[in-house]
């Protein structure tokens, strides 16, 4: 008896993980460059190590620009990083998206993604240790460095 609760409970844990992977893995992006671009020269990510663009969806894009405190459920934010300070380098694609309310509590329900620069195929995903450490820094904008970039992105003009 005990053997077949024991079993059941993996099975079912099993499952929820499988359930919430595929509900993160429906993001793909193969539109990002339609996304609003925030800047017109490369941007300089000392954590990435690379140059970067910042592109936000419709939902993002007002609260990015004036570095809200909160951003709205489906605020989307991508990052394309470029290996050398020319656009026809690109390495990879950083994604964020403000998920729905509990999904990570602790981080302001914020989901990560790594892509290859198409944005089709992800490389990792969810709730990705690294990205949290580093935007944890930024808790004041929302987890999010809009402050820091929209200087940036002034100074520039």
């Amino acid at each position: 008896m005990k053997l077949s609760i024991l079993l059941f409970f993996s099975i079912a844990v099993l499952y929820a993980a499988h359930v919430e992977n595929d509900v993160e893995r429906h993001f793909v992006f193969p539109q990002w460059k339609k996304f609003h671009k925030l800047n017109k020269a490369l941007l300089h990510s000392h954590d990435h190590h690379a140059k970067v663009d910042i592109y936000t969806n419709d939902i993002a894009t007002t609260p990015y620009i004036e570095q809200k405190k909160l951003f709205p459920i489906g605020s989307i934010i991508l990052k394309p990083l470029y290996k050398k300070n020319d656009r026809g380098y690109l390495a990879r694609l950083v994604v964020m998206v403000k998920m729905h309310k509990n999904y990570d509590k602790a981080h302001n329900d914020w989901w990560y993604g790594v892509y290859d620069k198409t944005g089709t195929t992800v490389w990792f995903e969810g709730k990705i240790q690294s990205c949290i450490i580093c935007h944890e820094r930024a808790k004041k904008t929302d987890y999010l460095f809009s402050e820091k970039v929209m200087e940036e992105i002034e100074f520039q003009d």
